[in-house]
């Protein structure tokens, strides 16, 4: 049992949201994971959940995945998700491309959520930056044809790297009539956002599908 604050986590409850990853043959789609053919909806980078949990209360007839690195803030999003018993919720943790490369099945993610990703903004550490070519080769494998790519951030050169990405790459295409957005209406607002903005901070939007072959 793990304790968080004031809520104690079973292992019952874990095991309800945890996908364990320790199966090098596991699989994740909404049939697989669901048993059902609802919308699958992805998080790159759940943090503590906040964002995942909005968007399923709001959107109950989608499924959701949530991907995060560190233990902790799996194990805060779990205890958000049982508070309100949400149903249509997984979480995984590990490194996104790896995950997403190995354990999802291709064509099966009709959104996908990147909200304030690490910048890593001293010069020697953008090689650990997560949106790179190969992430751009991945995400077009996992996507399904005109499923769309969400990048929200406050640092400005990495959005616009970002967004260079998806601009050069002919198999995306930006589905804004403008190169990006500083308001998005009805996305819903993540704890970094809120906190951000309460700081005076621009926020940057972007949103690309993938295109049709």
């Amino acid at each position: 049992m793990l304790k968080l604050k004031k809520d104690y986590i079973s292992d019952d409850i874990i095991e309800k949201y945890l996908i364990p990853v320790e199966n090098q043959n596991l699989l994740i789609s909404s049939q697989k994971t669901f048993q059902n053919n609802n919308p699958l909806h992805v998080e790159m980078g759940c943090g503590n959940g906040h964002f995942l949990r909005t968007s399923s209360l709001n959107n109950p007839t989608n499924n959701y995945i949530g991907i995060d690195l560190q233990k902790k803030r799996i194990m805060k999003t779990i205890s958000k998700l049982n508070r309100n018993n949400i149903q249509n919720i997984f979480v995984i943790q590990g490194e996104i491309s790896h995950l997403l490369k190995n354990h999802f099945v291709d064509q099966s993610i009709d959104t996908a959520y990147l909200n304030f990703p690490d910048p890593w903004p001293k010069r020697r550490h953008h090689k650990n930056r997560l949106v790179k070519k190969d992430f751009l080769d991945i995400l077009h494998i996992k996507l399904k044809n005109n499923a769309i790519f969400y990048a929200v951030s406050d640092d400005k050169q990495y959005f616009f790297e970002i967004l260079n990405y998806f601009q050069s790459d002919h198999r995306y295409q930006n589905a804004l009539t403008v190169e990006y957005l500083n308001d998005l209406d009805d996305y819903e607002i993540s704890l970094y956002e809120e906190k951000w903005r309460k700081e005076g901070r621009t926020i940057y939007y972007l949103k690309f599908y993938k295109i049709a072959i």
